[in-house]
């Protein structure tokens, strides 16, 4: 079949663009300026044109990005969202790993504590990053 992607032709692949998997509608191969390549899913979803990351060749190959489709075509059909059911699941969710930046803020201030010639310069620090956590939350 004309335009269906291949082993040889993804590995040896460099010039940046969009390349269409003919043999599995929606696929395509994406390859940066830098040379990275991942694989997209694109698919019409309540009206809106997504791009669903697959993941990142080598690490997903050709034959795996081939199946997540599938799956992922899957559940369209059965009128579910779509889901990224290959992530690892031990994997916590984004909000349970990233601090806040206030204590963010507060661990790097304590940090940088002994550099400082002045003790004002840890005040100053803390001052601003409370001046706007409270611009942020608009109280």
């Amino acid at each position: 079949m004309a335009n269906t992607l291949s082993d040889a032709f993804i590995k040896n692949i460099a010039t940046p663009g969009r390349y269409t998997d003919r043999a599995t509608p929606g696929l395509n191969q994406q390859v940066k300026r830098n040379g990275g390549k991942y694989w997209t899913f694109r698919v019409v979803d309540a009206g809106e044109r997504r791009d669903v990351s697959l993941g990142a060749y080598p690490a997903v190959t050709l034959k795996t990005a081939r199946a997540r489709v599938v799956s992922l075509r899957s559940q369209i059909y059965k009128g579910e969202r779509l889901s990224a059911a290959w992530r690892p699941a031990h994997q916590p969710a984004s909000n349970d790993i990233t601090p806040l930046f206030a204590n963010y803020a507060a661990s790097c201030i304590e940090a940088k504590r002994p550099e400082w010639r002045n003790a004002r310069h840890a005040a100053q620090w803390s001052s601003t990053v409370s001046d706007m956590r409270t611009r942020l939350s608009g109280k």
